[in-house]
């Protein structure tokens, strides 16, 4: 329609003045970082599910809950690790016309999901704890420690594999804190092995595994709220949307910002849509030019949907 201009600003850097609609997100992660990060998650993997089985036996025969507790632990982070690897792969594939952003979002579902899950066995471990406290269970402490230590080493491994992509991927991050509440499980076992083994302190076992709930709970709350919120397309946390508002109204030509909409698509990719009217004989390239500059420098945004308008331009759809 004229006197309307649509833009897109792609994150290659390339432009396009065209109001047709087409495919401007690249796959999520490049090849080599991709096949990178899923190597990560897939030594992740084989470490933390061949390390359960030892604790699920060792607890067994150590009765010790603690023990227990993180090997139903660790198993459920081989599943969520499983779930993460799905999404990594399915991630790489190309929009469509069905899928138009492509499987982006899959990774802060399977996050959520893994969120959930640690909930779960969280509040497992403390109806167990509580089980404890009323019946005396004999604990082999020896056992219990050696296990708790060979679980301690394969975490720490495990954290130092994961380290890096944990900061950029959402999805890599909740499998990140699955292994963060399995090292400090390892340790708060290993620490209530030593006191059982030296002073008879039965109750350190049921006590220990509430410190381990207590801690993943903790850890999953902020994980859970920033998925949803993600979902939800709720504005990200770093960014003020009145702040963005201000700083396009105060470019020469811009008369009024409505419809501004920023949100997540996936961890480390935020994008913004808006409808700008500004004043007559206003240089359409120039001044889309000057506003992606500006919110790229100041916000880092970088992909952008900006819809110019003259003053008098009507609409009939409903504004949110």
């Amino acid at each position: 329609m004229i006197g309307v201009y649509d833009w897109e600003y792609m994150i290659d850097g390339h432009t396009s003045h065209s109001g047709c609609t087409h495919s401007h997100f690249p796959t999520h992660k490049g090849r080599n970082e991709g096949l990178s990060q899923q190597k990560r998650l897939y030594w992740t993997l084989l470490l933390t599910a061949g390390y359960a089985v030892a604790e699920v036996v060792g607890g067994y025969f150590s009765g010790s809950l603690a023990l227990i507790a993180d090997s139903g632990h660790m198993l459920t982070d081989a599943a969520a690790i499983g779930m993460a690897l799905f999404a990594s792969w399915l991630s790489t594939h190309p929009a469509g016309p069905q899928k138009t952003y492509g499987y982006h979002r899959l990774e802060i579902l399977v996050a959520c999901i893994n969120g959930m899950t640690l909930t779960a066995v969280a509040l497992w471990i403390v109806w167990e704890a509580f089980q404890r406290f009323q019946t005396a269970t004999l604990i082999q402490a020896p056992l219990m420690g050696e296990i708790a230590l060979g679980g301690l080493v394969i975490n720490l491994i495990a954290v130092k594999l994961l380290h890096s992509d944990s900061k950029s991927h959402l999805t890599t991050h909740s499998v990140y804190l699955h292994i963060i509440g399995d090292l400090l499980g390892s340790i708060g076992t290993l620490i209530a092995g030593v006191a059982i083994y030296f002073f008879h302190w039965n109750w350190a076992d049921p006590i220990i595994s509430l410190v381990i709930a207590g801690l993943i709970l903790w850890s999953t709350t902020r994980l859970l709220i920033q998925g949803v919120d993600i979902l939800l397309e709720g504005s990200p946390s770093h960014i003020s949307v009145p702040q963005v508002k201000s700083v396009m109204l105060a470019q020469q030509g811009v008369e009024s910002v409505h419809d501004l909409h920023v949100w997540t698509i996936t961890s480390g990719k935020d994008a913004l849509s808006a409808h700008v009217s500004v004043s007559e004989g206003t240089a359409y390239p120039e001044m889309l030019t000057r506003l992606q500059e500006v919110l790229k420098l100041e916000f880092g945004l970088s992909h952008l949907t900006l819809q110019l308008e003259p003053l008098d331009f009507e609409e009939d759809e409903l504004h949110f």
